[in-house]
């Protein structure tokens, strides 16, 4: 079975973008600009089965978060003064230019895993369209969490 049908499988309904990022991504060229992960952030990552890299990004946002407003915070810049802003414009740029790399990588993963462990081709493409394609079960979790912290602290100020 050739490499693009895997791919295709892991890739599922986008296959034909992703399956060209991944020929620049062999060729050389590792970075390129996904709009979607710049929009969406971790949401993004997540919605592509991401899930370690969304968590890892998370965490990293908070901690910058963190030491922003502790920085802010001593420096005696008040907080509406464009540095969220900027830094919010930031991460998203850095996500959007390596969400495609990020992915890429995980899906050349998740193609040898399925080789090395799959004998017989079915099976292997079963896994792939399992462990592939997208998943909206993680995005709606953390929209709801989302909605649900905003809420309680929306209450906390009524």
């Amino acid at each position: 079975m050739d490499n693009a049908t895997l791919y295709s499988a892991y890739f599922k309904s986008d296959s034909d973008y992703y399956l060209t990022r991944l020929q620049q991504y062999r060729e050389g060229r590792k970075m390129s600009f996904n709009g979607y992960a710049f929009f969406f952030g971790v949401l993004w990552f997540m919605y592509r089965k991401m899930y370690v890299e969304a968590f890892i990004i998370l965490f990293l946002i908070i901690v910058e978060g963190v030491i922003e407003e502790v920085l802010l915070e001593s420096a005696g810049v008040p907080g509406s003064s464009g540095v969220n802003v900027i830094s919010t414009i930031v991460i998203a740029s850095i996500l959007g230019v390596i969400g495609n790399s990020l992915y890429m990588k995980k899906a050349q993963r998740v193609v040898a895993k399925a080789k090395e462990e799959n004998t017989d081709e079915q099976s292997m493409l079963q896994y792939l369209q399992e462990k592939g394609g997208t998943s909206y079960s993680f995005v709606l979790l953390i929209v709801v969490v989302i909605a649900a912290v905003v809420a309680y602290f929306y209450s906390l100020n009524n």
